[in-house]
């Protein structure tokens, strides 16, 4: 009886330390390749070896695409070793990851080994989000000139990332544009946008604020050129 008691104690322990983690993760290249975006990877503790699966999505300012994430890692003290599987617009590449775990988060290094590129991923414990969804309205400049722009963002499949759909004016007529943007806890953003009739794909970064509802972004297009953006929630 003694010894049914002790297992039963133990293995309620065990539960609560095997407890499902969802990470907000902020993702910056370390090779020379600018690149950021953030994510949200779960990770789900085995019973055993101190293991634990990694699920999860990101979306970067060079991803052009929602990449999803699966492996696993091995977690001994603070320590963690692991890898993974990134899936992106029908192609895969192998992740390494190694890192620490800290009382504010997580700090992992990844190395991309299908193209030898490194990143580095910081995470926290996910938390709610404010509402990036609505309709916008602002003005972009680029190469000496402004256009006006409207789009709506509407949440997608994932949480924390926006479709983007809209309207750029340019020299009279109106360009459709589409892509995604994800956010974090802290108003950052990151992601893509696609300009039709013209096909350029164009990689943002900025920041919103929420409580005046207004956005700030950064881009560069695949064509070499560079951009701003101010927008205002109508």
């Amino acid at each position: 009886m003694k010894i049914a008691l002790v297992l039963s104690l133990l293995l309620i322990d065990t539960l609560a330390l095997a407890q499902t983690q969802i990470w907000q993760v902020a993702i910056k290249s370390t090779d020379g390749i600018k690149e950021t975006g953030f994510g949200y990877i779960t990770m789900t503790p085995w019973m055993i070896n101190n293991r634990t699966n990694l699920t999860g999505y990101v979306l970067t300012s060079r991803t052009f695409g929602v990449a999803t994430i699966r492996g696993s890692a091995h977690i001994s003290g603070n320590v963690f070793e692991g890898e993974a599987v990134e899936s992106l617009n029908n192609q895969t590449s192998n992740l390494q990851i190694t890192g620490k775990e800290k009382p504010s988060g997580i700090e992992l290094e990844v190395h991309n080994t299908s193209d030898g590129r490194t990143f580095k991923v910081r995470g926290t414990p996910a938390t709610a989000l404010l509402d990036f969804s609505g309709n916008w309205s602002g003005i972009v400049k680029q190469d000496g000139l402004q256009f006006s722009e409207h789009f709506t963002a509407t949440p997608s499949e994932f949480y924390g990332i926006y479709n983007i759909v809209g309207e750029i004016s340019v020299y009279g007529g109106m360009l459709p544009a589409s892509g995604q943007l994800i956010t974090d806890n802290k108003g950052n953003l990151a992601g893509y946008t696609f300009t039709e009739i013209q096909n350029v794909l164009t990689s943002l970064t900025g920041k919103w604020n929420a409580k005046k509802q207004t956005a700030k972004v950064k881009g560069l297009t695949d064509q070499g050129s560079k951009l701003t953006g101010a927008f205002d929630k109508n």
